[in-house]
């Protein structure tokens, strides 16, 4: 009986708006966790399950709700772009890096789609449109795109979110 391969953590892509030095500020995070997930609604249950393991293990004080919120609509949002493209062979993964220290969780995702994230202005009755303005509420957050062969986009949060400076 054949073993599989332990599985490989892709590289987040770097941010090419910052400086050389800078762009791959993820990787000086000490705790680490990677998953692909298949552009499919289970994806977003399986992200919160594996953002809790993670707090429990790794110990961090973040807020649990806060953080399962934003993993939330964060791979909901990635999910739901990869699944709007009609994909000529296969639709590509939804990729979330959990990053952090003592203090601090990065939420990363990666999808194959370019469009900018664009928190929605929802009417009191409407039932959607409130993700990216509940992900602001909890933490900070942004997004880029790759250079090169990467293309789609990043998207990031930070929890706790960060005071005035």
């Amino acid at each position: 009986m054949t073993i599989p391969a332990a599985p490989t953590m892709a590289r987040i892509p770097p941010d090419p708006a910052l400086l050389p030095h800078q762009r791959e500020w993820h990787e000086r995070l000490p705790l680490r966790d990677y998953v692909e997930l298949a552009a499919e609604l289970a994806a977003v249950p399986a992200a919160r399950l594996r953002l809790r393991a993670d707090l429990r293990e790794w110990g961090l004080h973040i807020p649990a709700d806060d953080a399962e919120l934003v993993v939330t609509e964060i791979v909901a949002n990635a999910v739901n772009a990869t699944r709007a493209v009609r994909w000529p062979t296969y639709r590509p993964p939804v990729r979330l890096w959990l990053r952090g220290d003592t203090a601090v969780l990065f939420i990363i995702t990666w999808d194959a789609v370019p469009q900018d994230p664009q928190p929605a202005r929802p009417r009191t009755g409407d039932e959607a449109g409130r993700g990216l303005v509940l992900v602001g509420a909890f933490s900070r957050w942004g997004y880029y795109h790759p250079p090169g062969d990467s293309a789609g986009k990043v998207v990031w949060a930070q929890l706790p979110k960060p005071g005035p400076q």
